[in-house]
């Protein structure tokens, strides 16, 4: 193996004057105001009406209730500033904003220059009373009469948005129920059970007093059925507000046969959600194998990574001394031994990577809270794991972070070292549409409030796989045809197979699955391997992410998963199913699990899942953690301080990702005349910005040079980095890559459609050599907190000792004012190929500490 060497660290940035994003508004076709009116006249009607309505049947409302009404206003393109609009109106309150993307262009909405081109547009919510709706329906008068009428001082923003409608409508009983899982949800219970725990989340008030009052409100319409609300939580720095409740099985048959009821009616409910779906797959049979015995000293480190998670089995002979477990609820007592799967199966995969693999050991502590329990109301045994139903998911995690970072009544903090917080659950009945989830939100904003790493994993996807192919057709198939034809598949379910919640968050670093491990499957084995190459595994939830940024971040291995032909005449095509009951057995990760008996035994299993990727990430993110303490003795060292350690892990983990080959894997498979246009775009919904190779990340070779900057900027400001190039690879044919790497923490800002408040961006880097991009597209790689780009060229680049590669890092406010500094870290690589006799490391080394004078711009 090459000699490694240590990464390097960039001076301090030169402060410059901030460029410019690239990119335009399209022009767009909108209708006059006669058609408006012709097509939108009955529908404010109707919003008056419903309000009356409304009116009417509260009347004996107790107290006296003033009735209010959520309405929807859906435009094609974008109005900005329209929540100010909003504001001077007496009896509108703004609730949220979020963009809509795949608007069908029609006769009214086109693109002049691309008219067949899809729309985008944005959806503004706002709650009314008659005040608000009267004077809307006055101002929409005023516009239906002269599309360029004066419209009052600060309200001008209405008449555009007016121009730009396409919707107007009350927020009704199908979208507080369609698309969030919790009829699929009901169904299960009311055979079983006489009520029902589901979570009503409500709009988020700005007020505290109109919160207030929308609980209360809640608290009348549940009793009335003969529920109970069990508990509530409002965190205003995440614009939420849910509440826990209890909903007799006699009224959940009313809403199922499709009855308005008063519950359903309520306007202060956004959402009705399940309880407690962030849970494990079930465990294999109790039918474990005998672990191998792994050497190392035992920890001396304080923990730095923080595993949410079910109760591990602490005295486990390969978790024994190695974590600390943090049982503040006190489950311990009814969560059996037997029953602790998917925590001990994570911790060991932290400590111990694959034990197939034969990694090292992790050096520190481990700190792991119990986040899930089993599930009382399973029918399988053992039960899953899952997210208590008596809790809110939202108020559980953030508690528990806050118990590690700040402390819990008189107690200070469990683990104040932790920079990594380790999540391998996701929400099941929440793929990710258009909005942030509640738990995403919290995510984004503990990672921001907290200096922290938080790693998800994207999820994981059971579904059968259809092939488009007869099942008499299946035996000829090699393994490459196989292949094809499952890769297909899944992109013809893509809409089904999406990131799940928590995954869409901008400031967590969402993980993957690719189909490989160091497992040896077992010879005779008659099911179907999928893939010939290591491309992301079938179960692997597929991005975008929020605003099409994306997601997943990373891929790891997460385990090969084999699969079974579904027998029966009740289908023609090739259907291939996941079993329904997990082999312990190879193909997949080898990690520490429950015994036989109540006794701790040295047992393991092969296990698979995204949740696995996840926990690799999580252990990577801790041993770059101790490297990065390391070069604090190292010129520049000083500039690594603690406030930079969860985006220097971050911008380092997906540093070390790439496409390589799969890329060319899934384009042969996937490539169409449709996609052909934006494939590195469509691509990356699959691969996110690449496989990462853990071992690049930790030190550079005299080939591969990598260096760090580090920093912090405001609204409106640069800096400017300057990487000297080596003599010796000028005149040089041969194969050259530039990654350029910049993340960075963004503070949130809940109800406005941009949510991030801080966009960092680098342009092209300037230089000398002759580069082309590679991997992702460049617009998509700049939707996020992490901007990753690669370039490589093999031309005979000429230039002179002395010139450099300069990269510049600007910031802008993206939603709202941003009044904070943001903390961000920049990675940069350049290398050859491994054997080349140039000293490129050693020559960027002797230059990088002496500052270059920077030309004024």
């Amino acid at each position: 193996m090459p000699e490694e060497k240590p990464l390097l660290i960039f001076p301090e940035p030169a402060e410059v004057k901030k460029q410019n994003p690239r990119g335009g508004p399209s022009r767009l076709h909108l209708p006059p105001a006669m058609r408006q009116t012709q097509r939108l006249a009955p529908k404010f009607d109707q919003l008056r009406a419903s309000l009356q309505a409304e009116t009417t049947r509260v009347q004996a409302t107790p107290g006296g209730i003033e009735p209010e009404m959520a309405v929807v206003m859906e435009t094609v393109g974008s109005i900005e500033d329209f929540r100010k609009a909003v504001d001077r109106i007496e009896g509108l309150d703004w609730l949220m904003e979020w963009d809509e993307e795949d608007i069908a262009a029609d006769e009214d909405f086109f693109d002049e220059d691309h008219p067949g081109k899809t729309l985008s547009g944005r959806l503004y919510l706002m709650m009314t009373n008659q005040r608000g709706i009267d004077e809307l329906l006055r101002l929409w008068r005023i516009y239906c009469q002269d599309e360029n009428a004066k419209f009052p001082w600060g309200q001008t923003r209405l008449r555009e948005v007016f121009k730009h409608l396409r919707d107007v409508r009350r927020w009704g009983m199908q979208d507080r129920l369609e698309e969030t899982g919790v009829r699929e949800y009901w169904q299960q219970f009311v055979q079983h059970e006489e009520a029902v725990l589901c979570e009503a989340e409500l709009w988020f008030r700005s007020a505290p007093e109109r919160r207030a009052l929308a609980y209360q409100n809640l608290q009348r319409v549940v009793g009335e059925v003969g529920g109970q609300c069990l508990s509530q939580r409002d965190i205003p720095d995440i614009g939420y507000h849910g509440a826990l409740i209890r909903v007799p099985t006699t009224e959940i048959n009313r809403i199922l046969a499709n009855v308005e009821t008063n519950l359903v009616r309520l306007n202060d409910v956004f959402f009705f959600r399940p309880a407690g779906q962030m849970a494990s797959p079930v465990p294999p049979e109790n039918a474990t194998e005998d672990g191998p015995a792994r050497e190392g000293g035992q920890p001396t480190g304080r923990p730095v990574v923080a595993l949410l998670d079910g109760l591990p089995l602490a005295n486990h002979p390969l978790l024994a001394g190695r974590i600390v477990v943090d049982d503040p609820d006190g489950w311990e007592g009814t969560y059996a031994s037997a029953q602790r799967w998917h925590g001990t199966e994570m911790a060991s995969l932290i400590v111990h990577g694959e034990l197939d693999g034969n990694g090292p050991v992790l050096p520190r502590l481990i700190y792991v809270r119990p986040v899930m329990r089993p599930n009382p109301y399973g029918w399988v045994d053992p039960p899953e794991e899952c997210i208590p139903h008596d809790a809110l998911p939202v108020d559980l995690i953030y508690r528990a972070v806050l118990r590690i970072v700040e402390g819990e009544g008189t107690e200070g903090p469990a683990a104040p070292e932790v920079r990594i917080v380790n999540l391998s659950i996701c929400d099941g009945s929440r793929p990710f549409l258009q909005t942030m989830s509640p738990f995403a939100r919290l995510l984004d904003w503990l990672a921001w409030k907290y200096n922290l790493l938080v790693v998800v994993s994207a999820g994981n996807h059971a579904e059968d796989i259809i092939l488009d192919l007869p099942r008499a057709d299946l035996p000829a198939l090699d393994q490459n045809q196989m292949q094809d034809a499952v890769l297909k598949a899944l992109a013809a379910d893509m809409r089904n197979r999406r990131i799940l919640a928590p995954a869409e968050g901008v400031n967590v670093l969402t993980v993957g699955a690719v189909h490989t491990d160091h497992s040896q499957p077992l010879p005779g084995d008659r099911r179907i391997d999928p893939y010939v190459d290591a491309v992301p595994a079938t179960y692997s939830a597929l991005g975008h992410g929020f605003r099409r940024a994306v997601k997943p971040d990373i891929l790891l291995p997460g385990g090969r998963l084999f699969l079974m032909e579904r027998m029966g005449n009740a289908h023609t095509n090739v259907i291939l199913e996941t079993p329904r009951s997990p082999s312990i057995g190879p193909p997949g990760q080898r990690a520490a699990c429950p015994g036989r008996g109540p006794r701790p035994t040295n047992s393991c299993a092969y296990t698979r899942g995204t949740s696995n990727s996840a926990s690799l990430a999580s252990r990577c993110a801790a041993l770059l953690y101790d490297r990065l303490v390391g070069l604090r003795a190292e010129p520049n060292g000083a500039l690594l301080e603690e406030r930079f350690m969860a985006v220097l892990l971050r911008g380092l983990l997906v540093h070390g990702a790439h496409w390589g080959d799969t890329c060319k894997v899934l384009e042969q498979s996937l490539k169409t005349d449709e996609n052909r246009a934006r494939f590195r775009e469509y691509v990356a919904r699959f691969l996110g910005y690449g496989v990462v190779e853990p071992d690049r990340l930790m030190a550079c070779t005299e080939q591969r040079a990598t260096v760090l900057g580090v920093g912090t900027l405001g609204a409106d400001q640069a800096h400017e980095y300057v990487l000297p190039l080596p003599p010796s690879l000028a005149g040089q044919q041969l194969q050259k890559r530039l990654t350029v790497t910049l993340a960075w923490l963004t503070p949130i800002n809940p109800l406005h459609r941009g949510y991030r408040r801080a966009q960092l961006w680098f342009s092209k880097p300037e230089h000398p050599l002759e580069l082309t991009r590679q991997d992702c597209h460049w617009q998509a790689t700049k939707r996020g907190t992490v901007q990753h780009d690669v370039f490589e060229g093999r031309r005979a680049d000429a230039f002179a000792d002395g010139q450099s590669i300069r990269i510049q890092v600007n910031c802008a406010a993206d939603a709202g004012s941003l009044d904070e500094q943001v903390p961000y870290a920049l990675a940069v690589t350049l290398e050859v190929a491994p054997g080349i006799n140039i000293p490129l490391y050693t020559e960027i080394r002797e230059r990088i500490h002496v500052r270059v004078p920077i030309a004024p711009k």
